[in-house]
Parts: C-alpha cells; sequence; structure tokens
C-alpha cells in the first residue's frame, strides 16, 4: 500500500510544474524575497493574482524617508515630499512641519514594479485556489495551472484569521498645502482618517475601520468638503501578527501581520521581514530541512528579536489608543503640543522607541502617559 501511494505522489508531480521555491505574490516583499533567493543562486517562480504588477493600489502610499535605507524608489515614483503632520481631534489640533523631508508620498505602481529585473519567473494572473501538504513539499492549484515545490512563501496580502480593518481611500481633488499630511483621530473608531497630498491641489483621503467602514467614509469626505473623486479603492489592514510557520510553508509581509499597528503601513516592515525570512529559507535548502521547528528557530525568533520588538511597541501603542474617548484624543493633542519640540527631533513614524524614552525621561510627562496606559 505504502509503495502504491509513492508512486501515485510520483505520477502525479509528473503534471505539476517544478520550481524552488514557489513565492506567492510579487508585491514589494515577494520580489524582495525573490531578488535575494536569485541573488544566492536560486530560480524561485513567483505566482502573482493580478495581471500587472502594483495595480490595483490598496495603499495610502505614504513612506518615510527610512525606505532609503532598504530600497530606493526610483525618482518618477516620488510624487511629493512631506515635512510635516497636523495631528486633529475633536477640539483639538496640533502642526508639526519639520525642516527636513519626513516622508515620500509615491506612486505604488511604480515603486512595485522597481523590484522587478529580467532574471525574476513572474506568472502574472494566477489566483491560487488551494495548497495541499505532500511527503516532498507543497502543491499548489491556480485558475491557470498547478506547481509543486518543496517550500512555499506567502506573500499574497492579508488573511482571514488575522484582525483586520477595512480600509478605503479616494484621491480627490482639493486644495492642501503639499508639506504635510492630516491625521484626524475623529474620523473613525479604532483607527483614523487621513489626508496624504500628491499636491497641493490633489491629495488621497481615506480611513479605516471595522465598523461601518463605508459609511464613516462618506461623512469623512462630507465634512472635508470633497466635491470631486478622481479614483476609489479599498483594502484590508492586519492588526495582528500570525502564526506564520508551518512545514514547508512561511508567511511573510501582510499575509503574516508584519504591519504597524499604529499606521497601517507595512512596505518597510515587510521588506525587512523578508530579507529575514530570505535567510531562512536559503538556509533551509542549505541544510533540506523545511519542518516547522527550522522555520521557528530560523525565521520566526529572529524576527522576533529585530522586526518583531519594534511591532510589539506599535501593537501596544495602538491598544492603548483604541481605549480613547474624544476628550482623552484632545488630551493627547496637548501632550503632543507640550513635547513638540522632542517629537520634531526623535520622531519616527517606523521606529519610535527613541522618542518614547526621551519622552519617559520628562517627569512633566509621567501623568499624561500612566492615565493612557492604565
Amino acid at each position: 500500500m505504502i509503495i502504491k501511494v509513492f508512486i501515485l505522489e510520483h505520477l502525479v508531480d509528473l503534471l505539476y510544474m517544478i520550481n524552488e521555491p514557489l513565492i506567492v505574490g510579487a508585491g514589494p516583499v515577494g520580489l524582495r524575497i525573490a531578488n535575494n533567493l536569485a541573488r544566492a543562486g536560486f530560480e524561485p517562480l513567483i505566482l502573482e493574482e493580478h495581471d500587472e504588477i502594483g495595480s490595483p493600489v490598496q495603499c495610502a502610499g505614504l513612506i518615510s524617508t527610512n525606505i532609503l535605507g532598504v530600497h530606493k524608489p526610483p525618482a518618477e515614483s516620488i510624487l511629493n515630499r512631506v515635512y510635516g503632520a497636523k495631528f486633529i481631534s475633536s477640539n483639538n489640533s496640533v502642526l508639526m512641519i519639520s525642516k527636513k523631508v519626513r516622508a515620500f508620498v509615491i506612486d505604488r505602481e511604480l515603486f512595485d514594479k522597481s523590484f522587478i529585473n529580467d532574471s525574476l519567473n513572474i506568472l502574472r494572473g494566477h489566483k491560487v485556489l488551494r495548497h495541499d501538504y505532500t511527503r516532498k513539499g507543497v502543491r499548489i492549484k491556480t485558475e491557470r495551472s498547478a506547481f509543486s515545490a518543496r517550500m512555499l512563501v506567502d506573500c499574497s496580502g492579508p488573511k482571514s484569521d488575522l484582525k483586520l480593518l477595512t480600509g478605503i481611500q479616494a484621491r480627490v481633488r482639493l486644495k492642501h498645502d503639499s508639506r504635510y499630511v492630516e491625521l484626524h483621530f475623529n474620523a473613525c473608531r479604532d483607527f483614523f482618517g487621513w489626508v496624504v497630498p500628491e499636491s497641493d491641489e490633489v491629495v488621497r483621503i481615506g480611513l479605516a475601520t471595522a465598523y461601518k467602514p463605508r459609511e464613516h467614509f462618506n461623512a469623512f469626505l462630507k465634512k472635508l468638503g470633497v466635491n470631486e473623486v478622481i479614483e476609489l479603492n479599498a483594502g484590508m489592514i492586519p492588526m495582528s501578527i500570525a502564526s506564520f510557520c508551518d512545514n514547508n510553508f512561511i508567511r511573510v509581509g501582510d499575509s503574516a501581520g508584519q504591519v504597524k499597528a499604529t499606521t497601517g503601513g507595512g512596505v518597510i516592515t515587510g521588506l525587512l521581514s523578508a530579507d529575514v525570512a530570505s535567510r531562512a529559507v536559503i538556509k533551509a535548502y542549505e541544510e533540506n530541512n523545511f519542518s516547522r521547528k527550522f522555520f521557528i528557530n530560523n525565521y520566526y525568533k529572529p524576527f522576533n528579536k529585530s522586526v518583531g520588538r519594534g511591532l510589539r511597541i506599535h501593537h501596544r501603542i495602538r491598544s492603548v489608543m483604541n481605549n480613547f474617548s474624544d476628550k482623552d484624543f484632545d488630551e493627547l493633542i496637548s501632550f503632543l503640543e507640550k513635547n513638540k519640540k522632542t517629537l520634531l527631533k526623535y520622531g519616527d513614524m517606523d521606529f519610535p522607541a527613541k522618542c518614547l524614552m526621551k519622552m519617559l525621561l520628562k517627569p512633566g510627562n509621567w501623568s499624561f502617559i500612566l492615565k493612557a496606559i492604565k
């Protein structure tokens, strides 16, 4: 019986294209891993659901200048340079403008395509329907074909086992100072609304929430006096971290919940996580070990000590803010105004630990911080 099953599996594999490894999702994270593996001598196959890389857009497109240390965006993908932010609550606001550029507003399609090179094997229009484990690894069935490999790297986006928010965003014509973004803490529950300027005339307006997103979004547009919508898009934002290691299988990026819970941004954290994952994949093939235990030791634990440490801070901040009342947000704005110099000097939308420590060293801040974390 065992011999028959063994022979049957080999016959089935003849019907499948064999590639090592399989990567699902041709976003920045999947392409980053593919490039890392290609440089190490691998020939990975990337399966992309959509026909066009970087489309449809499901991102606010605001990336901090920390991206320059991870991946240099093409000049043509940078639509605007942002110097600060305006934080708005029900009855309060504070504007912080820096002398240096703090973030880029990017064209995500052009940004995503900057990871493509001729050495990568990308199959577009291949939506994954299912994957099955075998004795030899993993089989994947798409709408067009089937594939097998010893391991699968899932970079295909948010999954249903994560806590998710629905994000809705529109490109609209609206006069706005292109030097700063706006964050509206009174736009919805459990997150915020944003205004991200592409220029002084065109902005991206959006919000994310688990509660009646379209109703809140329409009210937000009306409040801002929007009359003309150029483009509308939506997507899911993960607010939890998945269990992302299994036999012959790992998740990376949004599919693993490797996203900042404070802002919903996941490009930089995803790319950093991709580098950790790439090292684990290379080592797995070198040692012919694709067990869950191997990936926990070589992917999850190194991630947890590096990128994961920063993400836990973001999750802690988000859990505190989710319990804020309108009055608490008003007090938060006053707190930000009080600490304006510290925030302008040490503030970092990706790595907030240093700035938090600087504020904790000021005794005058303790009353608000202690109240907030209760």
